[in-house]
């Protein structure tokens, strides 16, 4: 999905910052962007920085400005919703290096699984 979003092209506009069908771009530097298109005809008057992909949560390859995972990084299960919540943020904003955020919370994939479908948190 990520691919064929970044291989796009439009004839109408010069730009992808420009054309609302671009929902993420790579951009001259290397990042990966999440347009927000808040200017005139829908172009993007900023963006917000992507390290996962919007659809999968996969760490993004190549990715040259990725934070490195920092010394405070969570360690054990999040067992709480708060626990949840705040890692959630903690992982939006970077943290946790190329960690999934299955990884990041530290749950394996199918306690992931079973929390996205349910809800139920997994224990010790």
């Amino acid at each position: 999905m990520m691919a064929r979003h970044l291989a796009q092209d439009c004839d109408k506009h010069a730009s992808p910052w420009e054309c609302t069908d671009f929902v993420v771009i790579r951009a001259d530097n290397g990042e990966y962007r999440l347009p927000i298109r808040d200017g005139p005809n829908g172009s993007a008057g900023s963006s917000l920085p992507a390290w996962h992909c919007p659809w999968c949560g996969q760490a993004l390859a190549g990715h040259r400005t990725h934070p490195g995972p920092p010394s405070e990084t969570p360690q054990g299960k999040a067992l709480t919703e708060i626990e949840v919540v705040r890692r959630r943020h903690l992982w939006d904003d970077g943290v946790g290096g190329m960690q999934t955020l299955h990884e990041f919370l530290g749950w394996t994939f199918d306690e992931y699984a079973r929390w996205v479908q349910s809800g139920e948190l997994p224990t010790e």
